[in-house]
């Protein structure tokens, strides 16, 4: 996926954010991926956003998104997650550790039964 070809805007400009269903990229003048994340509404999303400060600290600039429907987002997120692992997109919170798993190769590790 060529990120420079997508849909962005500054990162201090939620305004201009489409409020649609849409998976988005966290980058900074390099393009490199910082954060990628799914929403049904990105607008809504990104203005209480966990990782908006920790991803400005680290240079980000801009928010790149591309439209998704609704029923292919996560799916779509989890493989870009795999293809990307973005910096940020780590084991901080319980929606990151569920991805986190799928970074991994192989089956999730089970627990020995008594």
């Amino acid at each position: 996926m060529n990120l420079r070809s997508l849909n962005y805007v500054s990162i201090h400009r939620r305004v201009d954010l489409p409020n649609a269903s849409a998976i988005y990229f966290i980058t900074g003048p390099d393009y490199v991926p910082l954060y990628i994340g799914e929403s049904v509404r990105i607008r809504n999303r990104w203005e209480a956003h966990s990782k908006k400060h920790p991803a400005i600290a680290l240079g980000a600039d801009r928010i790149i998104w591309v439209r998704i429907p609704q029923d292919r987002r996560v799916r779509i997120e989890r493989w870009l997650i795999r293809m990307y692992q973005p910096v940020l997109n780590t084991m901080d919170t319980p929606r990151d550790r569920r991805l986190s798993h799928h970074r991994r190769r192989g089956p999730k590790p089970r627990k020995p039964t008594p």
